[in-house]
C-alpha cells in the first residue's frame, strides 16, 4: 500500500539490479542510426526540391502561353488560367514567385562572387607580369650600365650576404 518511491530502504535492498557490460558496438550502433537518419532527409529534402522545381517549371510554362496567346491576340480569360480568386492557386503563384526571386538573387550573388575572383586572378598576373618586366628591365640597365654583366649598378655598394 505504500509508494514505491516511499518505501525504506531496506525493501529495495531485496531487488538486486541487474547490471550489464557495455557494449563496445553502442557508439557504432548509435552513428550508424545517425547517419542513416540523416541520408534519409536528405533524400526526402531532395525530392521535394524536385517536386517543387517542377510545379514551378509548370507555373511558368503556363504563364508563358497565356503571354504568348496574349501576344498572338487571342481572347484568355486571364482570371481562369492563372486562378486568379483561388486561395489556394494564388498561394501556389505567390511561393513561385518567391523561389524565382531567392534564385534570382542566389545566382547574382553567386555571379558577383566570380567576377571578383576573376579580377584578383586578373590584378594578381598583372602584378606578376608587371615583376617580371621591372626585374628584366633592371636587369638590362644594370647590363647597360656596367657593361660587365656583373649584376652590380653603377656606383653602388657591395652587399654581402651570410
Amino acid at each position: 500500500m505504500i509508494p514505491r518511491s516511499l518505501r525504506s530502504s531496506n525493501a529495495q535492498s531485496s531487488h538486486k539490479k541487474v547490471t550489464r557490460e557495455w557494449n563496445p558496438a553502442t557508439p557504432f550502433i548509435f552513428l550508424a542510426i545517425l547517419v542513416g537518419s540523416n541520408a534519409i532527409n536528405l533524400i526526402a529534402l531532395r525530392n521535394e526540391m524536385l517536386a517543387f522545381s517542377r510545379k514551378t517549371d509548370a507555373k511558368l510554362g503556363l504563364l508563358r502561353e497565356v503571354v504568348q496567346r496574349i501576344k498572338d491576340g487571342e481572347e484568355v480569360d486571364v482570371k481562369r488560367l492563372l486562378g486568379t480568386g483561388d486561395e489556394k492557386t494564388e498561394k501556389e503563384w505567390e511561393d513561385v514567385m518567391q523561389e524565382l526571386e531567392e534564385t534570382d538573387m542566389l545566382a547574382e550573388g553567386r555571379r558577383k562572387r566570380e567576377m571578383k575572383r576573376l579580377q584578383k586572378a586578373r590584378e594578381k598576373e598583372e602584378a606578376v607580369a608587371a615583376d617580371e618586366l621591372r626585374k628584366k628591365k633592371g636587369l638590362d640597365d644594370v647590363q647597360g650600365e656596367s657593361g660587365k654583366g656583373s649584376g652590380e649598378k653603377a656606383g653602388s655598394r657591395s652587399k654581402f650576404i651570410m
